[in-house]
């Protein structure tokens, strides 16, 4: 009896110690199965939101006073708006999915791109250069990185990439410049510039470089209607093909009775040829 007894003991202790394994076994692989649920997310939303709760103030204030403004006026650089001294391009992207809390705000499409510029000349001004903005982060900002209010220091060149589409009016007077753009980029960009670069992956909209003096743009996607209007001693770069028929019929070939000086070049297999030259 005892024997019998000793081998059941032993049976029931065999039996939790397979059990035991069997959880931890499980808890293990749903350990591994975790990942964060709503409540962690929103809670880490809380965390970056309190770290930029000034910043979003100030936005929420920029966006009120630029609502007075015409959609085509200017908007008084740095309004309102005070910055952290440890602020850094890395903050910027941080901040840009958290400025959707006031995109049904009426002044939002004008005014979010050129709060965006202010951080950016503020870090300029700071040292930085060679800024990646993450717009893939929101939706496509207007206005964005158009800095001819922004007296940029035009003796150190300053140079902008965009990871993502851009608006409309993207760019605009820039001077001594180097915009390249990952994404997409809306109507009227990069129009007024001078001695810029402007190099742009993906697709872009109508009246692209109105304007533009001793600039030069590669262009790897499509393009709308008007492209380098009136634009004079430009370079036009493409490696697309229906690109080069749309250069060839839009860019400007005489201004005010004037040779334009504009260059349209097709790059096939790294080659350059220069297709036209309006001299």
């Amino acid at each position: 009896m005892i024997q019998a007894g000793t081998a059941a003991l032993s049976g029931q202790r065999l039996r939790s110690v397979e059990t035991a394994i069997t959880k931890k076994k499980g808890i293990d692989e749903l350990t591994k199965r975790y990942t964060p649920g709503k409540v962690e997310e929103e809670r880490k939303v809380d965390v970056v939101e309190g770290k930029y709760e000034k910043l979003l103030g100030d936005f929420k204030n920029y966006l009120d006073f630029s609502q007075y403004l015409y959609i085509g006026g200017p908007v008084v650089e740095g309004y309102g708006v005070e910055i952290e001294d440890d602020f850094t391009p890395k903050d910027i992207n941080d901040f840009l999915p958290l400025m959707l809390k006031y995109e049904r705000h009426k002044a939002y499409s004008l005014a979010a791109g050129r709060f965006i510029d202010i951080l950016i000349v503020d870090l300029y001004e700071k040292g930085y250069n060679n800024f990646r903005i993450d717009t893939k982060r929101t939706f496509p900002l207007n206005k964005l990185a158009g800095f001819s209010d922004c007296q940029i220091d035009v003796t150190k060149p300053f140079c902008i990439e965009f990871n993502g589409d851009v608006g409309d009016s993207c760019g605009g007077e820039g001077v001594k410049c180097k915009y390249i753009c990952r994404g997409n980029v809306g109507d009227s960009g990069f129009d007024w510039v001078e001695e810029c670069e402007i190099i742009i992956y993906g697709n872009a909209g109508d009246y692209l470089g109105f304007q533009a003096r001793h600039s030069t743009f590669t262009l790897h996607g499509e393009v709308g209607i008007n492209l380098g209007s009136e634009a004079t001693d430009s370079t036009f770069k493409t490696t697309n093909k229906r690109t080069l028929s749309t250069l060839l019929r839009s860019v400007a070939k005489e201004v005010d009775d004037e040779p334009s000086g504009n260059r349209i070049i097709f790059v096939d297999e790294n080659e350059e040829k220069v297709i036209e030259y309006y001299s």
